[in-house]
């Protein structure tokens, strides 16, 4: 349901806590568009001109924060997994998932690159679920000077373990801090997730 969790989301940035602090918000993995299949992507996939993220972008600025959310991305006849930065009403970073989870094959095109931007004075990268589970990913992303890694994660059970246990290795590995959003509770095609979001420090 494309409007509705585009709501979710615009609702969530319009009640961001500026004046507490607040700098950033990060979504899980595919929030505006769900885990599409090769009946529905080309019904869910958005360009990135889109309304939705025309609004989000506006709400992003209006609101004075950052925002990286998950969506299905359409880019002519290829469709990816995409995590996008925008900040403050700008896209800072786009990062399409290099490493694509059984279920997604022949659904998404995988990424062919790893990219960092500039936000708050620190050099982040960004990375999407199945991709921590592999120390590469990451350590391309250090390579590139990452500080922060921002991972949106769609993981669901009975692997939630497995990228509590990833995101703490990834971050000790290349000493970054490591921000991961999982989702929590039941939806796409019955699969429960089970949350375990986490901030991590290098140590």
């Amino acid at each position: 349901n494309l409007e509705h969790n585009a709501h979710k989301v615009l609702e969530a940035i319009r009640r961001a806590d500026v004046a507490g602090g607040t700098k950033l918000i990060v979504f899980p993995e595919t929030t505006l568009s769900g885990f599409p299949t090769r009946e529905n992507i080309a019904d869910v996939a958005q360009p990135l001109d889109s309304p939705a993220l025309v609004a989000l972008r506006e709400a992003a600025r209006l609101a004075g924060v950052a925002v990286a959310v998950g969506l299905a991305e359409r880019d002519g006849t290829c469709y990816f997994d995409t995590l996008l930065i925008d900040a403050y009403g700008h896209i800072a970073l786009r990062y399409r998932k290099t490493h694509l989870w059984a279920s997604h094959e022949g659904v998404f095109t995988p990424g062919d690159r790893f990219e960092v931007c500039t936000w708050q004075g620190l050099t982040v990268g960004a990375l999407i679920c199945y991709d921590i589970e592999f120390p590469e990913t990451a350590r391309a992303l250090g390579g590139l000077g990452a500080d922060l890694l921002i991972v949106t994660n769609g993981n669901m059970e009975p692997y939630g373990p497995v990228h509590r246990r990833a995101i703490v290795t990834r971050a000790m590995e290349n000493q970054v801090y490591a921000l991961m959003a999982n989702r929590c509770g039941s939806g796409d095609r019955q699969f429960t997730f089970p949350g375990q979001s986490a901030l991590v420090y290098p140590y």
